[in-house]
């Protein structure tokens, strides 16, 4: 089963963009929200599934994902 993550947009470049993924910069293709008409830019919240950025999120949406997402995570 594949989970969604959320992340945070540190730079755009026409239909891609770096995001910060758990404290990794990821580039990922925007091609999705940029073809619906979406005008992404830094400091947005990308909902990711599979490596592509599907739709832009509130904060608190993220916060919620990725609470979600990690509960299982052990961390020592």
């Amino acid at each position: 089963m594949c989970l969604s993550e959320a992340a945070c947009v540190v730079e755009v470049d026409g239909d891609s963009a770096v995001v910060d993924l758990r404290g990794a910069h990821r580039r990922v293709p925007l091609v999705m929200l940029t073809f619906a008409g979406e005008v992404i830019t830094p400091g947005d919240w990308l909902l990711l599934h599979t490596g592509l950025a599907v739709a832009r999120i509130s904060a608190t949406e993220a916060a919620e994902v990725n609470a979600i997402r990690h509960q299982g995570d052990v961390h020592a």
